[in-house]
């Protein structure tokens, strides 16, 4: 039987901003040679029109996801300088069986003491949402 944490590693996927950024920029070039075949040919410009909308309309809303994304990102790096967890860069609060299913990079895996581990200094997203951060005590 299959427990409760495993189940939550395979439906666990992390996107990151530059992946985001990518997407957006693909996008955005899309849209423009859209709107350029739309003023310099007549044809078909009611479809061409739709296309263009929906690009756009994705465009904005990727937009808004990557903002708050960046707004998560700098949570996450801001709690990872100032987790007890993190006090030598790695998150010693958590070890990841498997970081690939969860979207961990791989030069952000460390392994110690046969267990591996992330640094948190490549990666501060682990720390966005952390259940275990604890503050440090001066």
């Amino acid at each position: 039987m299959e427990s409760l944490e495993e189940g939550l590693y395979s439906s666990v996927s992390l996107v990151s901003t530059t992946e985001l950024e990518t997407q957006l920029n693909s996008l955005r070039e899309e849209a423009k040679a859209l709107r350029q075949a739309l003023e310099t040919e007549g044809q078909s410009s009611a479809q061409l029109k739709v296309r263009l909308e929906r690009l756009e309309s994705i465009t904005s809303s990727l937009e808004r996801e990557l903002s708050w994304r960046n707004v998560a990102k700098s949570q996450g790096i801001w709690k990872s300088k100032r987790c007890s967890h993190a006090v030598t860069g790695t998150c010693d609060a958590w070890h990841i069986n498997e970081p690939d299913k969860l979207g961990i990079p791989s030069e952000a895996v460390i392994e110690t003491e046969g267990r591996k581990r992330v640094s948190v200094t490549k990666f501060p997203e682990l720390c966005i949402v952390c259940p275990l951060y604890e503050p440090l005590r001066s």
